[in-house]
């Protein structure tokens, strides 16, 4: 969790498209390790370390253990959550990644209802609003950067 928390910090909000594949990965990192919790073995080893005469080591503590499953539970279950929903809305950012600007100002009505929606609805994203910040940002971002791609500032000051 420590590492994708330092890959989420170090990443750049260029594209939505971005977005998407940075919550795809962050959610299949998370799966692997929830199926790597929910192994057998891993199992019978919290039964034995829960007993309470091994509580007592300082080598491990069950407690510490049970909190940072939680924690993970809870970062696993806002990856799929963010997953889930960006992926409604692929259409729309490819829109934006490979359309023309007609094409992008016709997708952002549809995008925006798409966002709304997904705020209203999600378990997970309405209360991660950095998160759901840095989805708007990369939208921004790509968008503005079509815009300065297309459109030659100074041309149009020097006329």
């Amino acid at each position: 969790m420590e590492n994708e928390n330092k890959r989420a910090k170090g990443r750049g909000h260029e594209t939505a498209s971005g977005e998407t594949e940075f919550w795809s990965q962050r959610s299949a990192t998370y799966n692997t390790l929830h199926q790597q919790l929910s192994m057998p073995k891993v199992k019978q080893i919290i039964i034995i370390l829960s007993n309470p005469r091994q509580q007592d080591t300082e080598i491990y503590n069950v407690e510490t253990f049970r909190q940072k499953e939680k924690e993970f539970k809870k970062e696993h279950a806002q990856a799929r959550d963010f997953v889930k929903f960006l992926l409604t809305l692929e259409r729309q950012f490819k829109n934006i990644s490979k359309g023309e600007l007609k094409q992008i100002e016709e997708t952002l009505p549809s995008l925006m209802n798409g966002l709304k929606l997904i705020w209203t609805i999600s378990r997970h994203i309405n209360k991660k609003e950095e998160e759901f910040q840095d989805i708007l940002e990369a939208i921004s971002n790509e968008i503005c950067q079509k815009v300065r791609n297309k459109i030659n500032i100074r041309t149009i000051f020097k006329a």
